[in-house]
């Protein structure tokens, strides 16, 4: 009845207008995923014909070739830019980026390779698996000189695009506003798209879902002739792909889509039918082998094409096209930027932390092909920034660059698992060259559990230490009490570190108990004060000391608008004063700065500054910090620290849709001479215990992935020290 009504609908408001003489021609793609290339094929033999087409209707895959057409793309154009995408690039999206969190002063990030978010209603956090960042940069270059709003009625041939709404299931007609949203919206296969956000507040998922094949709709419009492109008239019958979870998935898909299409079948005056039940609808690296059978298709009907194509020209004409041609849309001059708009299109909107500033860079610029990777870049490093599902661009009427951001609800409740891994050799270990390290770790969160308002987390690792941490956290708005347990067993003394050739059996445990308060300063600063008893049972004979009970209050502060290790902008600020007692009163404090500064879209530079003087129990890893002068290896420990430095740091390419980079690094320090894997530094004799300065130059290259920033660098200093190193950190 609904499928009545919006066909009733469509017939009143616009069947009779949209086609001025003659019988009218109307061209149906359906969807179908990577098999759309067939389609061009069918283009094609429809120019090498002389067909005039008065009217596209598109689904899914269908909807974003019949809109290039209908822009004035040919059909080769088409093909070339379809073909020379890095489909590996393009499907590799992370659906939404990690949310950022409030981080605790010199703890390293952790990089979750798995993250469950959970409500009490819904398992999940991400609606899709795969994201939309890239294709969302296709769509708004592939559409940017016709800018939002349009009448579709107006394009060289006028169009529309089918999506459904997810939550009435009413199939949707696109026939103005944005060429951009409406193929976004009709491209949302479920599970593999998020449903996409239109402006009227409606959520659209793929036409397919309801009508993949919209012969009715052209017919609705007006058309008294419709030729219509089938991708999925063939159904795989191979029970063996039953018998897997995406077998059984893409096999369903297929049915649903394909009822509503083969119903349809007779009402199309022409029929092409490409056989490619055996390539699934996302295989993207099959493209050659389904451009063939969109020919072998068009020729199993070359016979029926040029019967109706001597009746049309009876009744109407022919048009000559030029295969080689020059397309229209081609000839359009490309739209020059005059002003930014930023639009939140998420459901729930919350506040953006950037604004037009970050994209005036392109205001006068002409949006070409040089301009928008530019922008590309731009969007994607502050996506990243901001933990965004998408963050995309439209161009809009004046001239106007509307900067499109989406995110996805949150829920608390998480579990997440993650690791970091890292090898290397280097000259400055104790009686070995080689060094391997490697840590997993599991973090978990309950909030506002029954009827308070309390919070539960579950922190646990595995490697140098194994631990088990259980927290309650009480929220008070930007307030919030804590308190926690913890027990580690492993190597918690230096002389037990994994870079310790020589080290004895890291069987050292640790028992913590803390109180805390925190205080939190918009979205990326805090504040927090914690009073610690850490009791400690030593396993290592050699140090003589087999219990250690050291009380202590910590207070620290954090201003991290710089996630990540090779984020390209940004300034981490963090601090730490202890104070504490060891059969007497000990003092430490360290301070850190990063920051990060963009020179262009390919180039940063960055320096560090990091002070620290430390004196906790003299047998303990946390009463020291690391050296990270380059050549240095990890867990080169140091009571005493001045470390300055910088870096230039280029993009160079993306790996799989995961940007790389050259970096240059270099960076010295003055620090106590004492090595603390060897022996047991001795008390203090004065505040600071500095050695001669060391300076060290490093070059690394990087991958910033979903599981951590890989990172394959090697580093010499003018003391002597060297190192080559590989990780995921």
């Amino acid at each position: 009845m609904k499928r009545l009504v919006v066909l009733f609908g469509i017939m009143l408001l616009s069947a009779s207008l949209l086609f001025a003489s003659g019988p009218s021609v109307a061209l149906v793609l359906s969807g179908g995923g990577a098999r759309g290339i067939a389609h061009i094929a069918v283009l094609e033999a429809l120019e090498e014909e002389g067909i005039p087409i008065d009217l596209i209707v598109g689904t899914s895959i269908g909807s974003l070739i019949g809109g290039m057409y209908s822009v004035g793309y040919t059909p080769g154009e088409i093909r070339e830019i379809l073909f020379d995408l890095d489909m590996i690039e393009l499907f590799s999206e992370a659906v939404t980026e990690e949310e950022g969190t409030l981080d605790h002063a010199f703890v390293p990030d952790r990089n979750h390779v798995f993250d469950l978010r959970f409500s009490d209603s819904a398992i999940g956090r991400n609606p899709a698996i795969i994201g939309d960042q890239r294709i969302l940069e296709l769509l708004g270059f592939l559409f940017a000189k016709y800018p939002n709003p349009i009448d579709f009625d107006e394009l060289p041939i006028p169009f529309r695009a089918i999506s459904a709404d997810i939550m009435s299931g009413e199939e949707i007609v696109h026939d103005s506003g944005s060429l951009v949203r409406a193929i976004r919206a009709s491209i949302s296969i479920p599970l593999v798209f998020a449903p996409f956000p239109l402006e009227d507040g409606r959520l659209a998922i793929d036409g397919g879902a309801v009508d993949n094949l919209p012969i009715d709709i052209a017919r609705a419009l007006g058309a008294e002739y419709v030729i219509a492109s089938d991708l999925n008239a063939f159904i795989n019958e191979d029970k063996t792909r039953a018998e897997s979870l995406s077998g059984v998935v893409l096999h369903s898909l297929a049915l649903v889509t394909q009822r509503s299409a083969s119903a349809q079948h007779e009402s199309a005056d022409l029929l092409f039918t490409s056989d490619l039940h055996d390539i699934p609808v996302i295989d993207v690296f099959r493209l050659n082998e389904i451009d063939r059978r969109g020919e072998e298709a068009v020729e199993r009907n070359r016979a029926q094409l040029q019967a109706f194509g001597k009746r049309l020209e009876a009744e109407r004409g022919l048009v000559a096209y030029d295969p080689d041609r020059v397309g229209l849309y081609a000839r359009l001059p490309d739209p020059t930027i005059r002003s930014v708009a930023i639009e939140n299109i998420s459901l729930n909107p919350g506040p953006l932390f950037f604004d037009e500033g970050l994209f005036e860079f392109m205001v006068g610029s002409p949006l070409d092909e040089e301009h928008a990777t530019e922008l590309a870049l731009r969007l994607r490093q502050v996506r990243k920034q901001n933990s965004l599902a998408s963050l995309s661009f439209e161009m809009k009427e004046g001239g106007t660059l509307g900067i499109l951001a989406r995110s996805f609800g949150r829920t608390g409740n998480r579990i997440a698992m993650g690791f970091i891994v890292g090898m290397g050799v280097s000259n400055t270990l104790n009686e070995t060259y080689v060094w391997y390290k490697a840590n997993a770790y599991l973090d978990a969160a309950l909030v506002h559990i029954g009827r308070n308002n309390l919070s539960y987390t579950l922190a646990s690792s595995l490697g140098e230490e194994t631990a088990v941490t259980l927290g309650l956290v009480v929220p008070l708005g930007d307030h919030r009490l804590g308190a926690l347990i913890g027990y580690g067993s492993g190597a918690l003394t230096p002389r037990t570190s994994v870079v310790n050739a020589a080290r004895t059996a890291p069987l050292d445990r640790r028992i913590r108990t803390e109180f805390s308060y925190g205080y939190s300063i918009g979205r990326w600063t805090s504040v927090e004060l914690a009073l610690r008893g850490d009791f400690f049972f030593i396993h290592d004979s050699v140090l003589d000391k087999p219990f250690v009970a050291y009380p202590h209050a910590e207070l620290s502060f954090v201003h991290c608008a710089l996630k990540k290790q090779l984020g390209q902008e940004g300034i981490r600020i963090e601090s730490s004063f202890i104070a504490g007692y060891d059969k007497r009163l000990v003092y430490s404090g360290r301070l850190r700065l990063i920051h990060h500064i963009r020179l262009s879209f390919l180039d940063t530079l960055g320096y560090l500054i990091e002070v620290a003087r430390l004196d906790g129990p003299r047998e303990l890893i946390g009463s020291f910090a690391e050296v990270v002068v380059p050549g240095y290896a990890p867990h080169t420990f140091k009571r005493d620290l001045i470390q300055v430095g910088m870096h230039y740091q280029r993009y160079l390419f993306d790996v799989f849709s995961y940007p790389s980079y050259l970096r240059f690094d270099v960076i010295g320090a003055w620090a106590n001479r004492g090595n603390p894997i060897v022996r047991v530094i001795p008390p203090r004799v004065r505040f600071m215990e500095l050695e001669p300065f060391d300076l060290g130059f490093g070059a690394s290259y990087c991958v910033q992935t979903p599981i951590g920033d890989l990172i394959f660098s090697l580093g010499v200093s003018i003391d002597g020290a060297w190192g080559i190193s590989m990780g995921i950190s």
